[in-house]
């Protein structure tokens, strides 16, 4: 039974801090500018562009 307590407290230890860390990155961690990247691999017009390749 002791064993239960010690990894309850284990994992309520590890909440607190992901919580505190995580907290703290979503508060200073800011974007450098405005500027919306797309990273998506389909295309805005009809074809792709001559001589594309995939890599």
């Amino acid at each position: 039974m002791k064993r239960v307590g010690t990894i309850a407290a284990a994992a309520v230890l590890c909440a607190a801090l992901a919580l505190f860390f995580g907290g703290a990155l979503a508060r200073y961690a800011c974007p450098l500018n405005d500027n919306a990247y797309d990273f998506s691999l389909t295309w805005a017009g009809e074809a792709m562009p001559e001589g594309w390749t995939y890599d």
